[in-house]
């Protein structure tokens, strides 16, 4: 367990730190974000003596110069959306592109396509460090996923796909360093861009931050109506088909900010609800839209998962970032029980109800707690960095004899909740990312009064919070001292040095 003032010390400390932050723009749709001022953040003096789990350690906050990172081009057809990698390791990483033509979503062809890959340590592909050609089709939406091995740690890399006659914009990449090294990371945590609410700036804006890793926390997309007032529209109804979902993930990663960061660093992805359909649960049997939705998520996901069936597919997983930390990233959709409490007329969320209280309700589902629980209790990283979509933090507010419960958070779940916070304090050195809730956000997560690991809450890049929404994190934070700090204004992500 890390107790407070460990932590705050332990975010003195150069490669054992942990120190988060927001970029933020108070309106996404200006031009360009500006710095956050009441930004959530950790700071100390340039230098501390702090207990390490490796002794009493002193060691310099100096920090090396962060890289200047140039994103490549926006391209046209059949590369129009562009470029990206995910998943890294220590040796290897996901190199993506899907081929479109003309408006974004339309089929590029109506037979398979055959599409070149290079990979090389050189901006200008000097050096072919590894190729190969890949067949994709219809039936993926002539998406490519392409693992490229024999890389070294810790490396920038370049990528490019040639198809059709056509060459992509240059991509640039980045492994991860091996499971011994001691070698300081950045992290960049977002979630919820809805298209309509605002511009994606904030995406050129965590480019220049220079990090090394992105880790996205769901909501890619957001699957309403049109609005009747939007800074921009999406055009169209609500998906349901896969063709439908398929342009409306094209019109997103059209954008030329998120393609510039996309293009340009390597990214974790998960989805949360909107990517299928607000606030959905899991559970037995997948039906014909959700199908839809996840096959949709994996053909512009550069990710390691299979693709979906009927059985749904795999989302949670393990990285190392060297010697100093594990990131955990979980899935609290496709496991999770339905709600079961009913909503309150005129307040914000549900009442809170016995039902709610069972103890075989899950968030995580069964296997994915137990691979989680064990994972931490085996790790011996100084810092279990657990990034999830959706809030831990006690949020619930009372008024009256009622109970108002946010359902689709981890309030809604509190003996899953239990188990989770019984996991952390048995790990070493645990943090937990959140998203969902559209506001940034500190607080201390604690179990039977006594603290566990902070939780950071990361703003939306523009997502919308609604007045009844921010009524409730205003009381909620006012009703639990466990919350530090919380920020319904600002839209940006989280920047966290490791």
């Amino acid at each position: 367990m890390v107790d407070r003032r460990r932590f705050l010390g332990l975010a003195a400390t150069g490669a054992a730190a942990i120190g988060l932050g927001a970029c933020s723009s108070a309106d996404p749709g200006t031009a360009e974000p500006t710095p956050a001022s009441t930004a959530p953040t950790t700071s100390s003096p340039p230098s501390s003596t702090a207990d390490t789990a490796e002794g009493s350690t002193t060691t310099s906050t100096t920090e090396s110069p962060r890289p200047t990172i140039e994103p490549p081009e926006t391209a046209a057809a059949p590369f129009g959306i562009g470029v990206a990698s995910g998943d890294p390791d220590d040796s290897s990483i996901v190199l993506w592109t899907r081929l479109v033509d003309g408006a974004p979503g339309n089929a590029v062809a109506d037979s398979a396509v055959s599409v070149d890959w290079e990979i090389s340590p050189d901006p200008d592909m000097a050096r072919i460090q590894a190729s190969g050609t890949i067949e994709t089709g219809p039936d993926t939406g002539h998406s490519v996923h392409v693992v490229a091995g024999d890389l070294d740690p810790g490396t920038v890399y370049h990528y490019r796909f040639t198809a059709l006659g056509e060459r992509s914009p240059v991509g640039r990449t980045r492994t991860l360093p091996s499971p011994e090294s001691g070698e300081s990371m950045r992290l960049i945590v977002a979630s919820c861009q809805n298209y309509e609410d605002g511009l994606f700036t904030a995406w050129r804006r965590a480019v220049e931050d220079g990090p090394d890793l992105v880790v996205f926390l769901g909501d890619y997309i957001y699957v309403r109506d049109a609005a009747g007032s939007a800074v921009r529209t999406h055009g169209a109804p609500a998906p349901r088909t896969l063709e439908e979902y398929r342009r409306r993930y094209s019109l997103y990663t059209a954008d030329p900010d998120l393609q510039a960061a996309r293009g340009s660093l390597p990214w974790v992805t998960v989805w949360d609800d909107n990517e299928v359909r607000s606030d959905y649960a899991g559970g037995p049997g997948i039906d014909d839209r959700t199908l839809a939705a996840y096959r949709a998520w994996w053909e512009h996901t550069p990710t390691r998962s299979p693709a979906p069936t009927a059985e749904g597919v795999t989302i949670h997983r393990q990285l190392s970032l060297g010697r100093f930390a594990d990131l955990w990233v979980l899935d609290g959709r496709q496991y999770r029980d339905p709600g079961v409490c009913e909503p309150i007329v005129g307040l914000p969320g549900v009442g809170a109800c016995p039902e709610m209280a069972a103890e075989d309700r899950t968030m995580l589902g069964a296997e994915q707690e137990l691979w989680l629980r064990t994972g931490l209790e085996n790790s011996t990283s100084v810092w279990q960095i657990v990034a999830q979509q959706t809030v831990v933090s006690d949020m619930s507010v009372t008024f009256g004899n009622t109970v108002a419960v946010n359902d689709d958070q981890w309030d809604g779940f509190p003996a899953a909740r239990r188990r989770l916070l019984e996991s952390l304090a048995a790990a070493p050195g645990p943090v937990v990312l959140s998203g969902d809730i559209h506001a940034g956000m500190t607080a201390e997560l604690e179990l039977d009064g006594n603290p566990v690991a902070p939780e950071f809450v990361t703003p939306s890049i523009t997502s919308a919070l609604s007045d009844v929404a921010n009524l409730g994190l205003q009381f909620a934070a006012s009703a639990h001292p466990a919350i530090s700090d919380i920020d319904t204004s600002d839209h940006g992500y989280l920047l966290v040095d490791i």
